[in-house]
């Protein structure tokens, strides 16, 4: 061969290769556009996927925000009003700029005992740009969320505030020896006995003395200044002593009610003096309605809150001319462990069985022991009496009872210093929990 034949067929030789390349490139390159077409449309599907979530997500939070207002206000229509309010705040959070078609979209709202669970569900189609070419021609995406919310809980708190005189001592030692100078007492009274014995009460106040009683409003004060004012919570405040004294009724009113805890004093009524645990829980029974279920304005539950040093008096003071008479209480109960003493009158603790009739009525009862506290020095006649409480009333008796009278017995607490009444009674206080997504 000459050196010009091999010269053109070299030529032939390279032109025949770039040709097979160029075909065998091009052969690879569809595939390759289409799988750079398949990332972008990929990509984008999954862009519309997190702004579908995110929809689907307002949309179930406002579902059950509308279901939680909806039951509480006994609405039978709560499932059609949450799903409408659902659908509606989803299609808002939709981008206009999505090109998704919604193929479906499933609401539920359920109402449990003590919550409401809903759920939305969407599956929806991305068009494609690029693998339709190979006969794709959309994404299928899909979302769904899930939301718990705690039914809005009606709460009808009854707080029974023992105002005896025994709630009169000095709340500290200071306190204590402050009155004992000015009365010869460490516990005011509002019982006036005649110029050798003025208003102990009117002494202590005008030398600004701090009573345990005024320790016991001050933190239920603070404690009902935490309860929403949304008309969920009302509350009723009642005087304890003989009998059971309605101080405020049952109402939404919140500073209503702190301001009449703030008024509540010792008992200075005709025919009150003394402590009957037992017949106010009675009474006060007869006067409540019956308890529900709490997640409808028409069916609150109930709270009952007994705030008493727990020691019954079978005292009843009667005044008539600037003078006392002290009689037998007659709807007093002796208890099997009582003590008689020198005044002819009994005292022991509270009977438990006396709290079954608020329970029954599906209340919920809890109880806080604002420690009796002995007074010293005092005069050796009441030694039968205090010694009685010390040693038989207090170590077993008393905590036994209030114990038994709460509906559990972690509902009991007992409380000594003022420090302990503030935190317990903030503990007592109910509380709603929130909204919040599950998924």
């Amino acid at each position: 061969m000459n050196a010009g034949g091999s010269k053109k067929a070299k030529a032939r030789s390279l032109s025949d290769e770039s040709g097979a390349v160029a075909v065998i490139f091009a052969l690879a390159l569809v595939p390759l556009l289409i799988v750079a077409g398949g990332a972008i449309d990929y990509t984008a599907a999954m862009y519309e996927k997190s702004v579908l979530q995110n929809a689907a997500d307002a949309g179930v939070l406002a579902g059950a925000t509308t279901a939680r207002n909806a039951v509480g206000a006994s609405d039978a229509s709560w499932k059609q009003a949450s799903a409408s309010s659902s659908a509606s705040v989803f299609q808002t959070n939709l981008s206009s700029r999505i090109r998704s078609d919604v193929v479906s979209q499933a609401t539920s709202f359920s109402l449990g005992a003590t919550t409401i669970d809903g759920a939305l569900t969407i599956s929806a189609q991305v068009p494609t740009s690029f693998l339709k070419l190979i006969g794709i021609k959309q994404i299928n995406i899909a979302a769904t969320s899930s939301a718990s919310v705690s039914t809005k809980k009606f709460t009808d708190i009854h707080l029974v505030v023992d105002t005896s005189n025994s709630m009169g001592i000095g709340a500290t030692v200071a306190d204590q020896t402050a009155l004992y100078n000015q009365t010869g007492c460490q516990v005011a009274c509002h019982y006036n006995g005649g110029a050798s014995h003025p208003d102990d009460l009117a002494v202590a106040r005008s030398i600004g003395v701090t009573l345990r009683l005024d320790v016991v409003k001050q933190a239920l004060t603070k404690a009902l200044a935490s309860l929403p004012t949304d008309g969920t919570t009302r509350v009723a405040v009642y005087s304890l002593g003989n009998t059971l004294t309605t101080t405020f009724p049952l109402s939404a009113d919140i500073p209503g009610a702190i301001n009449a805890v703030n008024a509540l004093d010792l008992a200075q009524a005709n025919a009150q003096g003394g402590t009957n645990i037992g017949y106010s829980l009675q009474q006060l029974a007869s006067q409540l309605q019956t308890a529900g279920s709490g997640v409808a304005a028409t069916s609150p539950s109930g709270v009952l809150i007994l705030a008493t040093d727990a020691i019954e008096d079978e005292t009843i003071i009667y005044q008539s001319g600037g003078s006392n008479s002290w009689v037998a209480d007659p709807n007093f109960v002796v208890n099997p462990v009582s003590v008689l003493d020198g005044s002819g009158f009994h005292f022991q603790t509270l009977n438990p069985a006396n709290c079954q009739s608020v329970k029954d009525k599906g209340y919920n009862v809890f109880t806080l022991e604002v420690a009796y506290i002995i007074p010293r020095p005092v005069d050796s006649w009441y030694n039968t009496r205090l010694d009685f409480i010390r040693n038989t009333l207090l170590p077993t008796q008393v905590p036994d009872a209030m114990s038994q009278c709460a509906s559990s017995p972690n509902q009991y607490l007992h409380a000594e210093t003022s420090a302990d009444i503030v935190t317990a009674m903030t503990r007592l206080i109910p509380a709603n929990s929130g909204l919040r997504l599950t998924r």
